[in-house]
């Protein structure tokens, strides 16, 4: 076959001796058409020089985006969570606003979105791809997942195209979308020095410690603002502070970067030692939470941006057929935004 010449969707169904319908849900991976008969297309495709049209791959988008208020179109994402019990997600703040995001993009995009619990740390994903499969869901939004203690995902990889929400999902080389973690940490530590700070440390969770990239930023920070280059710590346990304050006798900081979600606790621990925050100690998360915004200063992350980036990147790829996993998978880092506190204030 040239090149330069591609068959139509019509040309291969007359070949294969099936209908227009099949070979084009065919095509686009869709669970309703038989495994044997969507490899047989997919097979017959490759070997014929198929390639879909960005033209009209570019006139039904366009189609699409001027009936979403009027017909939406019915394609749902799934937006998979895998902790200890069902409605765990809702209450974890960052989840929700993701969640949240994603739905607001969706509805924009003609989409909907639909929760889907793996079971306690995934144990239940088989069950989830089944019922995947049963209502012919092509597109899955991987909710950030406990670090430790999750079970091998039995999800059918080659069926759907999968985004990830941060980096706690590493079972499989997917699509991501993650916070800006090394912008983050150098703006946090560029914003502290600016404040008169001189002997900042960084003390995080060994679970918070996202792929190493926060204490990246932040040996990176010491090295550009001149600051003493005090080691960092990384805490095995978040309700010992013997460590904590092991290394804060020892290393003397005069301001302590963490992130709060274990830093609620780590702020305890300094007030219950008699040090005033932020007299005595200085005090900035990389994280802070929308719940905690003007009590604590440090980074916002931007969870409904990420939520609609991971709308983006899976309505993408169902647009351009891009079903299973990618070969060369992206990332999509989004930015946080500065916040300042009382936690915080100018040294002389």
């Amino acid at each position: 076959m040239s090149d330069s010449f591609s068959p139509t969707i019509r040309e291969l169904a007359r070949r294969l001796g099936l209908s227009t319908a099949t070979v084009s849900y065919a095509l686009r991976h869709h669970p309703c058409v038989a495994a044997a008969t969507r490899q047989r297309v997919l097979d017959a495709a490759r070997a014929a020089g198929y390639r879909p049209s960005a033209m009209v791959n570019a006139l039904m988008t366009q189609v699409r985006q001027r009936a979403v208020h009027a017909r939406p179109s019915g394609e749902v994402i799934a937006y998979l969570h895998a902790y200890d019990k069902e409605d765990d997600w809702l209450r974890t703040p960052s989840l929700k606003e993701q969640y949240e995001g994603a739905c607001e993009r969706a509805r924009e995009l003609g989409f909907g979105v639909q929760a889907l619990w793996l079971g306690p740390w995934g144990a239940r994903s088989r069950n989830v791809a089944r019922i995947m499969r049963a209502r012919g869901i092509r597109g899955a939004i991987i909710a950030p997942v406990p670090v430790t203690g999750m079970k091998a995902l039995e999800l059918d990889w080659e069926a759907a195209s999968f985004v990830a929400i941060s980096y706690t999902f590493d079972q499989k080389k997917v699509r991501r979308v993650v916070h800006h973690h090394l912008r983050g940490a150098g703006e946090c530590f560029a914003k502290v020095r600016a404040l008169g700070y001189r002997r900042i440390g960084l003390a995080i969770y060994r679970e918070d410690d996202m792929e190493h990239i926060w204490m990246a930023g932040f040996l990176a920070g010491q090295q550009i603002y001149h600051a003493l280059r005090l080691p960092v710590l990384i805490m095995e346990d978040p309700m010992d502070p013997a460590p904590f304050f092991e290394w804060f006798g020892r290393q003397r900081p005069d301001a302590v970067i963490t992130v709060h979600g274990w830093g609620h606790q780590l702020l305890r621990w300094l007030r219950e030692r008699g040090l005033r925050v932020p007299e005595d100690v200085g005090y900035a998360s990389l994280d802070v939470g929308a719940n905690n915004v003007g009590k604590v200063a440090g980074t916002l992350q931007d969870n409904p941006g990420m939520g609609r980036a991971a709308v983006d990147m899976v309505a993408s790829s169902l647009l351009h057929n891009e079903i299973g996993l990618p070969a060369k998978p992206t990332i999509t880092m989004i930015d946080g935004e500065w916040t300042d506190g009382p936690t915080l204030r100018a040294r002389a």
